[in-house]
């Protein structure tokens, strides 16, 4: 089965790294899947067509330059055996890429964290957070400087809720992490992250006997909650592929991904449904300017 048969690479083609181009025909091949290339060429504001002069034929000569690279690029890919088109867009890229994978029933955006032209902090560009936050559709952010494989993929699961709503959605994010996993012939492992409710507050407020017992039972009823999960899928917390781990989960999990030296963390969003179901939870989105490796993100579905 093909899980992602329709995919859209969102980049500029007169920008992107080799080294990345390499791992996106990688990851398509992989897939199996139909490519479309999305390139985008903004509009010109109103100051600037009022004072460049020739700014009509400027456009034009930009517009047929980028319609070339998209052609090369195009061609590379089909070449590789990948099914390719490629299509220029006018305007925001987030907004083109949105637009077009609603219209035309998109399974995955290929993204690079961030352009080689961006001038926004941290490892996400602007168009990586606003497809983030916008896009309808899971999204794959490649990371610049890992290698092009998929041997070793972490699914993060998140049972804190202890709702079949959150076990459906951590059912989408491992099986998905399975499918890449397989893709790769690597290896998947399961993580959980937890904390103590203002675990600072409350140990100088009891004693230091109450406050280990109090950290013990926590993590006992945490463990509980994701045997629960795992049982769905034949697995427990005893396996050695599945580890729960102590602290703040946007801290926690890079720490966890780079230790393992993952290539793929596959985690998820946590809106649920209607507006909020297009949001990127503030914890999700430190892990995801955080991991040192490419993320697959998830957004739930809206009857999850």
């Amino acid at each position: 089965m093909k899980l992602f048969p329709k995919v859209v690479f969102s980049v500029d083609c007169q920008s992107i790294d080799e080294e990345l181009v390499k791992k996106a025909i990688r990851i398509t091949s992989q897939l199996e899947c139909e490519l479309t290339i999305l390139d985008s060429i903004h509009e010109l504001s109103w100051l600037t067509k009022l004072t460049l002069p020739n700014h009509e034929s400027i456009t034009e000569l930009v517009e047929r330059d980028k319609n070339n690279s998209i052609q090369e690029m195009v061609d590379r890919f089909c070449r590789s055996g990948i099914p390719t088109t490629g299509e220029l867009m006018h305007g925001p890229t987030s907004s083109n890429v949105v637009d077009f994978c609603e219209a035309q029933g998109t399974d995955l955006i290929l993204r690079v964290t961030r352009g080689a032209q961006s001038n926004e902090p941290g490892r996400l560009g602007r168009t990586s957070k606003r497809l983030l936050r916008k896009s309808p559709c899971p999204i794959w952010l490649m990371h610049p400087h890992t290698r092009p494989l998929s041997e070793n993929v972490v699914a993060c699961i998140d049972t804190e809720e202890n709702s079949e709503e959150d076990f459906q959605f951590a059912d989408r994010i491992l099986e998905t992490a399975k499918y890449v996993g397989s893709k790769g012939h690597g290896l998947v492992s399961i993580v959980h992250a937890w904390n103590l409710w203002n675990e600072k507050m409350v140990k100088h407020r009891i004693s230091e006997s109450e406050f280990e017992t109090w950290k013990l039972d926590c993590r006992e009823s945490e463990a509980e909650r994701l045997n629960q999960f795992l049982s769905r899928h034949e697995k427990s917390c005893e396996d050695h592929d599945v580890f729960l781990v102590e602290g703040d989960p946007s801290i926690a999990i890079p720490e966890f991904v780079k230790d393992v030296s993952a290539d793929v963390v596959v985690m998820g969003t946590v809106g649920r449904s209607g507006f909020t179901g297009m949001l990127v939870g503030n914890t999700a989105e430190r892990i995801f300017e955080r991991v040192p490796c490419d993320v697959l993100a998830l957004k739930p579905k809206l009857s999850e």
